[in-house]
C-alpha cells in the first residue's frame, strides 16, 4: 500500500542491465501528490508525481531528480537520462490505457 513512510525494492531493466534499487516513499498526500526517493549504484533518484483536473479529465506530472556520485554522473548520466524520460512516458501511456483514457 502506498503510503509515507513505505519502503520497497525495485527491479528495472535498462538496456541490458538489471537495475535494483531501494525505496522510500518520503511525501504523500493522497489522492494529488507523492513523492518517493530511490537508491542504487551510486544514484540517488527523487520522483515527484502530482495530479489535478484538466480538460474534463486528469493531468499527471512526473518530475525527476537524478543525483550521481563522483565518475558516476559523468560516464552514466548521459545514458541513464534518456531511458528514464522513455521509461516515464512508457508508464503514463500504460497508466492511461488502464484508465480508459
Amino acid at each position: 500500500m502506498l503510503s509515507k513512510g513505505a519502503k520497497g525494492t525495485e527491479v528495472r531493466k535498462m538496456g541490458r542491465r538489471t537495475i535494483t534499487s531501494n525505496y522510500e516513499v518520503v511525501e504523500f498526500e493522497a489522492p494529488r501528490r507523492f513523492v518517493m526517493h530511490f537508491t542504487a549504484k551510486g544514484m540517488d533518484v527523487t520522483a515527484t508525481t502530482e495530479s489535478k483536473e484538466a480538460a474534463g479529465g486528469t493531468q499527471v506530472t512526473v518530475k525527476v531528480q537524478l543525483k550521481s556520485k563522483g565518475l558516476m554522473m559523468w560516464v552514466m548520466m548521459p545514458m541513464v537520462t534518456p531511458q528514464v524520460r522513455k521509461d516515464i512516458n512508457e508508464a503514463l501511456q500504460n497508466t492511461k490505457k488502464l484508465l480508459g483514457g
